[in-house]
Parts: structure tokens; C-alpha cells; sequence
């Protein structure tokens, strides 16, 4: 039963039992109602959050983090003024402090590198470098060499070193089987020489216009394209076996009784075992062919002398193309066999590598008057100018070292590369001088 106040009483009204257990009743059922009251934890008001001015959890959240991004970017490291009691920095903040010590570093990886390589060492990956990048490049510096091993001579302090110098007949054209079969043209004599300049054979039946030749490597046999019509072939021992009558050769290399060349008509072809016998032929672009050059998986190489219908192409073995490249203008092509790597020589003054596998440009070099020389077994690439000298470029066409004391007029001089050997063929002053530079040298 609810309590119900008595709101009549009077002065001279006498308390009696009744009103006493009223009142007390009226106690208890406050207090139940308070004891309620303060165990009921669910809004028991109804107090709204908007009657309050309180926040939603997502909106508390966005305003913390508002805040905290206020905080952390009212503090760059721009901002951060730089206490530099030992002077090691010309930045007065922070983050320049940083910029300089990153540029000091990258530097500094940079120079350990150069040092490394210039020691003999090698440095794995692409600049910047990692530290154990260049502590791999420290310890594969030699400290010693057994007998019988190469040391390069750059650890020595050197580039090359001359050890052979001797005259030899004929000059317009050179090209080397092995490094004691050296041969030569002059006019209409084919010489074939060893590596000290001894005269093996000669033939005068060879044409006066002759535009390229090749000595195959496995036969030992010479094949000469004389312009604008004819390939002659000779026996390693220099006999001449007879003449093919060709139209517009321009172009050829040969290997293992296969021939490969281009004329003047746009055509590449392989015959074999003579020019006479075709195995395939293609004609991609109305153009005369510049070079042909092949690599150890009989793949053909060759150039056009301007820019139709792609200046470079490759195909394989069977004459199918692999690619064709069109960036490059008017090129000679060198291809490296023990690597396979492929190097451009451009009208424009360039040396590029291209990939091998899909004529994409990979580097470009100016090269200003320099000509490809060649390049040797592990890939390096070699030029040679009148005015600066011989240069070594790495595969990836970082300047390795120039030698300016080997500076020969180019209307005089031949250049090859055999192994990792360098020859200079110095026509001046009506003499025919070989040199052979060597870059490195045998323990005994």
C-alpha cells in the first residue's frame, strides 16, 4: 500500500500509534524506492546525450585522432632546430642534417665501390649499394694468386701491358681464327700470320675491292666478300677453292662451313656448306645490310643502314625472328659469344647494349669519335679513339678505365679483341705494326 502523507494536522493533535506506523511505513518504502533507484544503472532519467553535451565514441575517436595528427605535424623535422656542439653539419635542422648524412653515406658507398673494383674486387647489385654488398666487394679482393693464376693488372696499378709489337703484311681488314693465326688483306694479297708476326701463307687472287671477310673458327677457312658480287672462299692453308658469283654482298661471317651475310639488296641469308648452297634467305626492308655478327647458338645478327622496317633484327638458327629494334641508327653490330651480349656501334656517335633476348635498349654510351674495338670473354666492351685513346666499359656500361697513351689515327688502324687480349693494328708511317695488350698476366 502506497504512503499517503496526512496534511491536516493540528497544533494540539495528540501522535498516536496509528500515525507513528504510518509514518514509519512511509520511511520504508522511501528507502526500497531509493535502494532501487541507485541499483539501476541504465539511464533510469532518460538524460539525453545532446540534454548533456556528451560525444559519440566515433566522434570522440575522430577528434583524438585530429589531434594527435595536429601534434605530430606541428613538430617536423624541419622544425627541430639542431644542436651541433662538434660542427659536423651545415644544416641548422634536423631533417637538412639527415639529407646531408644520406648524401655523406650514398657517397661514401660509392667511392668503396670504385675502390673495390679498381682492386680486382667485384660488387654485386646496382648502386646505392648495401653495406654487405660492399663487404662481399672487400673480400673478394685477392690477396694472393697461385701459380698459374691471371692477376689482373689493374691490381697492379696498370690497364693493359704491351708484350708484343712486330710488323706484319696487309692491313685494310683483320680478323684472327685463334691467337697464332692472325689474317690479314692488303690490296689483293691475303696473308695469314702467327701471333710473332711469321708469315704462314699468302694468296694474291683476292679482289681489290673487297668490303668484309671472315675466317671460320672450326674449319680454319677464309671466306672474303669482294663488292658488288662475289664471295671467294680459301682453305686453312690458304689455297683458293673457287669463287661464287653473289649479287650485292656487303656483309659476312662464317662458322663451321656456314656462311651468314647480307647485300646491298636488304637481304640476310645462310647458305652452306658453300654460298651456292641456300639453307634460308629473308628480305625485311628494301635496304642495303650494314653487318652481320652471330652468336654462340648460331643465331644471326644484322643492321640495315637507315631505319627502315627496324635497324636491327635477329633471328634464330632456323631463320625465324626473334626481334627486331628500331631505336638505333644505322648500326654496326658486335655480338659477344661467351656471353652472348649484343653492342651497337651508331652513326650518331653512340655505343648501346642491347638485350639479347628482346632488342630492348638496355644502355647508350656517347662515344663522340671512338669506334668498337671488341670485347672480351667476360663481356667488357672496348672502344678506341684517335683523340682519347682505349677505353673499357663494363656490361653495364660503367667506364672502367682509359688508357690515353694508345691513341691511333683511325685511317690507319685496325683493332680486335681476342680473349681477354687487345690488338692494335697501327698502319702509320707505311709500316703494318701489330700490338698486343694484355689485361693481366700469369703467375709462374
Amino acid at each position: 500500500m502506497s504512503y499517503t502523507p496526512k496534511t491536516n494536522w493540528q497544533y494540539d493533535e495528540v501522535l498516536s500509534e496509528k500515525d507513528m506506523n504510518r509514518i514509519e511505513g512511509g520511511i520504508g518504502a522511501s528507502q526500497e524506492q531509493l535502494d532501487a533507484h541507485l541499483a539501476d544503472r541504465n539511464n533510469p532519467h532518460g538524460v539525453t546525450a545532446d540534454q548533456i553535451g556528451a560525444e559519440t565514441p566515433s566522434g570522440a575517436q575522430a577528434k583524438v585522432d585530429a589531434h594527435a595528427n595536429a601534434t605530430t605535424t606541428a613538430h617536423m623535422a624541419s622544425a627541430i632546430a639542431l644542436d651541433d656542439a662538434g660542427n659536423n653539419f651545415t644544416a641548422t635542422d634536423l631533417e637538412g642534417a639527415m639529407v646531408e648524412l644520406f648524401g655523406s653515406v650514398s657517397n661514401g658507398k660509392s667511392l668503396v665501390a670504385t675502390a673495390i673494383t679498381g682492386k680486382g674486387g667485384t660488387v654485386a647489385g646496382t648502386a646505392p649499394y648495401s653495406f654487405q654488398q660492399l663487404t662481399d666487394g672487400v673480400n673478394s679482393i685477392k690477396t694472393g694468386y697461385a701459380p698459374g693464376e691471371n692477376i689482373p693488372l689493374t691490381a697492379l696499378g696498370s690497364k693493359v701491358l704491351m708484350d708484343k709489337r712486330f710488323d706484319i703484311p696487309g692491313l685494310h681488314h683483320v680478323r684472327m681464327m685463334n691467337e697464332d693465326r692472325i689474317h690479314t688483306i692488303n690490296g689483293t694479297n691475303l696473308y695469314s700470320v702467327d701471333q710473332n708476326g711469321n708469315l704462314l701463307w699468302s694468296n694474291a687472287y683476292v679482289s681489290s675491292d673487297v668490303v668484309d671477310f671472315d675466317v671460320d673458327a672450326v674449319t680454319g677457312d677464309t671466306w672474303v666478300a669482294n663488292s658488288p658480287n662475289s664471295i671467294k672462299h680459301f682453305t686453312n692453308t690458304g689455297v683458293l677453292q673457287t669463287g661464287y658469283y653473289m649479287s650485292s654482298v656487303t656483309a659476312i661471317r662464317a662458322h663451321n662451313s656456314i656462311q651468314y651475310w647480307g647485300g646491298t639488296d636488304g637481304f640476310i641469308r645462310k647458305t652452306g656448306p658453300t654460298p651456292s648452297n641456300a639453307i634460308w634467305s629473308f628480305n625485311d626492308a628494301s635496304q642495303p645490310i650494314r653487318s652481320v655478327d652471330i652468336d654462340a647458338q648460331e643465331s644471326v645478327y644484322y643492321s640495315f643502314n637507315n631505319t627502315a622496317a627496324g635497324n636491327v633484327k635477329k633471328r634464330d638458327k632456323n631463320g625465324a625472328l626473334i626481334w627486331s629494334s628500331e631505336a638505333i641508327s644505322s648500326p654496326l653490330v658486335h655480338v659477344n659469344r661467351p656471353t652472348g651480349n649484343v653492342y651497337l656501334q651508331t652513326t650518331n656517335k653512340n655505343l648501346v647494349r642491347l638485350n639479347s633476348a628482346t632488342g630492348v635498349t638496355m644502355w647508350i654510351k656517347p662515344i663522340n669519335d671512338a669506334v668498337l674495338v671488341g670485347s672480351d670473354n667476360t663481356g667488357n666492351v672496348f672502344v678506341h679513339s684517335p683523340t682519347a685513346g682505349l677505353s673499357k666499359y663494363d656490361p653495364n656500361g660503367n667506364l672502367v678505365w682509359t688508357e690515353p697513351n694508345l691513341r691511333i689515327p683511325h685511317n690507319v688502324a685496325k683493332r680486335t679483341v681476342f680473349g681477354d687480349n687487345i690488338y692494335l693494328f697501327n698502319g702509320a708511317n707505311n709500316t703494318v705494326q701489330l700490338m698486343r695488350l694484355r689485361q693481366s698476366l700469369v703467375v709462374s
